[in-house]
């Protein structure tokens, strides 16, 4: 009997293998630049993209266009031809290869840099901890495969992707899900479980590339303790559910049209922040198609310029969205990738040993919002395979979030939106 060892990861990594003495990645080229043009041509994939799903159900919705960009960010550093014209307009990747993947791994320092904890933390207050932002990127490969040396460098030294052998022409492909499944859930500290479902891997499949990001932050002031109490929240048919309510006053970034109010709460060390966007009655649906990124810079801006003394009403709100990618990126004009016919990965794989194509792109993403803060996750695998005590003030205005609402928690220095989603129902 063979050794059951042989169907499970091996411990050595395509990064030894393939890559031999690569010396350490260096992000110099990108080091001191202006992140807001990547930040932008992100930001616009997120919100088409949530333009695509919106209407697929009433459900409540979270996920990061972040992770699902990066993620197609390293399948496109081997796309060629077609393929990578139309990868290269339905994400907005508007720079050269090069320049792209070298701006990327910038963004990624520099947003992740925001965990490390600020200067001025207050020691007396032990409930606020810093921010904690983790992005991780880990490709497993079919062992025995001559992938292109230029596209594994490029994954190594800009996306600094961990890199994994494996066998699934002839291993157990459960033992293979388990295995890429336990790499995320430890990369988002448990929140997403079972990412890949059994039956997504086949023995045709050459290489599972996947992203994770886990984000944990202390709001800059908390919500009252004790003061959470049940309310009513009004759902879009008019019916009612009771939900946990919280509670805070103070003084808040804030704007208002007619068609809607935006307020800003920040996280403690004021590097990200999250944007509550509740519509007027009878307007959520009008201002969720209009939600885009001109929106988006326009409430950010006015959010900077104003602020208000309020008593603020926020439902505290827990639950996950799984998506099927396939269905939004093609409506988006991305269809080659998952064409056996016409998807040109050429820089991934020579077509002389098989053709590759994109045959699963899955996305889950989780959130919780109670009165210390935010914890939100999010994990994207790209499946490739062959063929087959406030002082006396104003009067506070009052704002309840007591009806659906969007939200999106953004890094701030950038303005790069690391999850977005909406609150249709925070009881279920």
């Amino acid at each position: 009997m063979r050794p059951k060892l042989l169907c499970v990861f091996t411990t050595v990594s395509l990064m030894t293998i393939l890559l031999g003495g690569l010396s350490q990645p260096s992000h110099s080229s990108a080091q001191g630049s202006d992140f807001s043009a990547i930040a932008a041509s992100q930001n616009q994939f997120a919100f088409d993209f949530y333009q695509q799903i919106r209407d697929d159900n009433d459900d409540n919705l979270i996920f990061s266009g972040y992770s699902i960009w990066q993620a197609l960010a390293m399948v496109y550093a081997g796309a060629r031809g077609n393929t990578e014209s139309q990868m290269a307009t339905a994400l907005h990747y508007d720079l050269s290869q090069s320049e792209l993947h070298s701006m990327i791994a910038g963004l990624n320092a520099d947003i992740a840099s925001r965990s490390v904890p600020p200067t001025g933390i207050n020691d007396l207050n032990a409930d606020v901890q810093p921010l904690q932002l983790n992005i991780a990127n880990g490709i497993w490969g079919q062992s025995g495969t001559p992938f292109e040396q230029t596209f594994m460098d490029i994954l190594a030294q800009q996306y600094q992707s961990e890199m994994f052998q494996a066998d699934f022409a002839k291993c157990e492909l459960d033992s293979i899900r388990q295995e890429i499944n336990g790499w995320v859930e430890r990369e988002t500290q448990d929140k997403i479980v079972d990412l890949i479902a059994n039956g997504v891997l086949t023995r045709e499949t050459m290489m599972v590339l996947v992203n994770a990001i886990y984000f944990k932050g202390s709001w800059s002031t908390a919500f009252m303790d004790g003061a959470t109490q049940d309310a009513p929240f009004f759902l879009i048919d008019g019916s009612e559910v009771s939900a946990p309510r919280m509670f805070q006053n103070g003084t808040f970034p804030y704007t208002a049209t007619d068609s809607f109010e935006a307020i800003e709460l920040p996280y403690f060390g004021d590097t990200a922040a999250m944007m509550l966007i509740l519509p007027a009655n009878g307007s959520f649906e009008a201002v969720e198609q209009d939600f885009d990124p001109a929106l988006f810079d326009t409430i950010r801006e006015q959010l900077e310029a104003n602020t208000v003394y309020a008593n603020l009403y926020v439902p505290s709100f827990e639950f996950e969205t799984s998506l099927n990618l396939i269905t939004g990126l093609k409506a988006l004009g991305m269809t080659d990738a998952f064409d056996g016919l016409t998807a040109d990965f050429t820089g991934i794989l020579s077509p002389e040993f098989t053709r590759l194509v994109i045959s699963a792109a899955l996305h889950k993403a989780y959130i919780k919002v109670d009165e210390s803060g935010t914890e939100a996750a999010a994990a994207t695998a790209i499946i490739m395979a062959g063929p087959t005590g406030v002082q006396p003030g104003p009067r506070p205005v009052e704002i309840r979030f007591d009806r659906p609402f969007l939200y999106a928690i953004y890094d701030k220095p950038t303005g790069t939106i690391l999850f977005m989603g909406r609150v249709m129902n925070p009881a279920e």
